[in-house]
């Protein structure tokens, strides 16, 4: 696949994506409640299935490039695509949960990190890290600038903020296909200098620690994990560039984007 030739959507397009794009975002704010000491991964990963089929959407993670659960779910040094088991969670934990979903043909995808209690504040500071890196390339998701200048936004915001942000896991674009083009890259060479245009869908999604930053493949083939066994945080987001707006598509109906903050 050549990523650098963006899929454009019309308005009515998006408009269809904002169903799935809600749906995780609601059961991702809706975990806020339910990330405690002593919850199974199994039990959230089994929530998070229902909530998005009560909510009419399909689950859509499950046997995409052979992944074997129907949602990811990455804790502490696991950077991406944690395999949900039944191990319970404990203080200090940093979970993220990543959810894809599909309704009619089109694709949603977003992830939250979440601290379980009591946790140390360098815990809740990477946590609020990734946040602030997150929010800082969709600030610079602009129509007339380019798709490189997420990535630099999110690498400077980083910068200040003393955490580093994982070079090989990157955004893309999203729609009738999980990964579309462009490739979105956060850090390391930034090269993709594709102009950023109305009806373009894409997914902002740095992956912060504290630590070196360098990630190796874990022995199921599936989850990357940090070489130092630093932790791991992470948002994403979905959004759709207008002429004169870019829109979080991924914000649950439950609150306004901006009072989102862990």
């Amino acid at each position: 696949m050549n990523l650098c030739e963006p899929v454009l959507k019309t308005s009515a397009e998006i408009a269809r994506l904002k169903r799935p794009a809600r749906a995780v975002g609601r059961v991702l704010y809706e975990l806020r409640e339910r990330v405690q000491a002593g919850v199974r991964i199994s039990d959230i990963a089994d929530f998070c299935e229902a909530r998005l089929r009560a909510l009419g959407v399909e689950p859509a993670q499950q046997g995409y490039r052979g992944f074997p659960g129907t949602v990811s779910i990455a804790i502490g040094a696991i950077a991406a695509h944690g395999v949900p088991d039944r191990s319970e969670l404990v203080g200090g934990d940093i979970l993220t949960v990543d959810l894809v979903a599909e309704h009619d043909g089109w694709y949603a995808d977003a992830a939250w990190s979440y601290v379980v209690e009591p946790a140390s504040a360098a815990d809740r500071n990477l946590v609020t890290a990734a946040w602030e890196c997150s929010l800082a390339g969709v600030r610079a998701a602009r129509t007339g600038g380019w798709v490189n200048d997420i990535g630099r936004a999110v690498q400077r915001r980083a910068d200040e903020l003393g955490c580093r942000v994982l070079e090989r896991l990157c955004g893309h674009g999203i729609g009738r296909e999980i990964h579309e083009d462009p490739l979105i890259r956060f850090s390391g060479e930034m090269d993709n200098g594709v102009p950023l245009v109305p009806g373009m869908v894409l997914t902002v999604e740095p992956v912060v620690t504290f630590g070196s930053g360098k990630i190796e493949l874990m022995e199921d083939g599936f989850g990357y994990v940090t070489c130092d066994g630093s932790p791991t945080a992470q948002f994403e987001h979905m959004i759709a560039l207008a002429s004169h707006a870019t829109h979080v598509i991924s914000s649950p109906d439950v609150a306004l984007h901006a009072r989102l903050a862990p």
